[in-house]
C-alpha cells in the first residue's frame, strides 16, 4: 500500500517541488488549504502531514492548532517556515526553515514515514522533535 502524505500549503512552487521529489519516492500526495481537507484526513489518516505555516489565505498558527486538535494530532508533522512560528512544537513535529535542502528533507520524510512509531499506540520518539 502506498504511503499517503498531506501537504497543507498555498505556495504552488513549494507544493510542486515537494510533490515532484516525494512522488518519485513512491508517496501518494494530497494537498490543499481548505478546512475540509483536515476533516477528510481525520477519517483517512495520512502517514505524514506537511504544513507551510506561512499561509497567505489563513493564519498558519490556527491551522497548526486545528491539526493538533484533530485526529491528526499523533501523525508526524513537518512545519515549514520563513519566520519562526509562535507556537510550541510537540513531539510529533519537525520544523524546517525555508529554503531547505531537498535531500535532508527527503531523508527526514523517509525516516518519519518508515519509523515503527506509526504503529497504533506508538508515539514519535522525543529525539525526532526539533529543527533541521
Amino acid at each position: 500500500m502506498q504511503e499517503v502524505i498531506l501537504i497543507i500549503s498555498d505556495n504552488i512552487a513549494l507544493i510542486d517541488a515537494i510533490e515532484a521529489i516525494l512522488t518519485d519516492e513512491g508517496y501518494l500526495i494530497f494537498n490543499g488549504v481548505q478546512e475540509n481537507i483536515i476533516l477528510y484526513f481525520e477519517e483517512n489518516l495520512p502517514q505524514l502531514v506537511l504544513l507551510d505555516i506561512d499561509l497567505k489565505c489563513e493564519d498558519g498558527n490556527v491551522v497548526y492548532k486545528r491539526i493538533k486538535d484533530s485526529n491528526l494530532s499523533n501523525i508526524p508533522l513537518i512545519v515549514f517556515y520563513n519566520k519562526l512560528p509562535c507556537f510550541t512544537i510537540s513531539k510529533t513535529d519537525l520544523i524546517i526553515e525555508k529554503p531547505f535542502d531537498l535531500m535532508k528533507f527527503l531523508i527526514a520524510v523517509n525516516d518519519l514515514v518508515n519509523s515503527s512509531y506509526l504503529s497504533p499506540g506508538n508515539d514519535m520518539p522525543e529525539r525526532r522533535a526539533g529543527l533541521i
